[in-house]
């Protein structure tokens, strides 16, 4: 099993009040008692980017130390109104020296996008995340969680300014 992804929650500046860690995480994780023993066990709010909380099984250490919220990215109609409640929930988390998981079934879609916009919400910075790998570019706009969806990828960058698909270049 990988460890689970952590970063200070003013990794890329902002304010210095944000004292907890982001945590990314995904289901076998979450699920292991283990790590609630070590990699958790300062988590003070856990936000579960997926549809329905059947999937997940939390140990009893999870719900005896920490808060519980769902932000369901992939519904349209839901993912702002709860990621508006879960906001000052992360924000009073992290300035209280706690950590916020963020977790998904495999933690490399919903998630991410989850902490991408609470550190751009939290820190007031917007960046740009380039992943060398797959070239990937995402702009943040003011919105919280539509916008941030967009994802744009570099081949479109670099076809219209007339580049070469090659990463190289």
């Amino acid at each position: 099993m990988n460890k689970p992804t952590k970063f200070t929650a003013n990794i890329l500046g902002g304010p210095a009040k944000l004292r907890g860690k982001y945590i990314l995480a995904d289901i076998p994780q979450v699920c292991d008692p283990a790590l609630w023993k070590t990699d958790f066990k300062d988590v003070g709010l856990v936000v579960c980017c997926l549809a329905s909380w059947k999937e997940v099984e939390y140990p009893p250490q999870a719900t005896a130390q920490s808060q519980l919220l769902r932000v369901d990215m992939r519904n349209k109609e839901l993912r702002n109104p709860q990621f508006l409640k879960a906001l000052p929930l992360v924000e009073k988390t992290l300035e209280a020296g706690k950590d916020v998981l963020v977790h998904c079934k495999e933690s490399y879609h919903r998630a991410p996008i989850a902490v991408a916009a609470f550190y751009r919400q939290t820190t007031g910075i917007g960046y740009q995340v380039v992943r060398p790998t797959y070239r990937t570019f995402m702009e943040f706009d003011e919105q919280p969680i539509s916008n941030i969806l967009k994802i744009r990828f570099c081949r479109q960058k670099m076809k219209k300014n007339g580049r070469n698909r090659n990463p190289e270049q």
